[in-house]
């Protein structure tokens, strides 16, 4: 498994929210634009966001490189609303 997402792990990039879709700027890689209607649920841990996809991936945002951390959940927590789906904040959560 290691060996498969190795070019995706550790891949800087910027994050924007647009009306419907997330676009993704990430350094020699370029851009790409997701629809919110993909997004199966949004989940909170301690020190990360996860936006889970129907494909079966997920973004990861550590919260370590977001400046207003109380903005982005807001704007994660609409985006849930608007779609439907899940939020889910798990505090106690830990890494295996």
């Amino acid at each position: 498994m290691k060996e498969n997402f190795k070019n995706r792990i550790g891949v800087a990039s910027k994050l924007l929210f647009k009306e419907d879709v997330l676009e993704a700027f990430s350094k020699d890689i370029g851009s790409s634009e997701l629809n919110f209607s993909g997004f199966e649920n949004i989940s909170e841990i301690k020190d990360y966001f996860f936006i889970a996809l129907k494909t079966g991936l997920s973004i990861m945002i550590p919260k370590s490189e977001v400046k207003n951390i109380e903005a982005l959940r807001d704007e994660l927590k609409m985006i849930t609303e608007k779609k439907g789906i899940s939020f889910i904040s798990e505090f106690d959560w830990k890494w295996k």
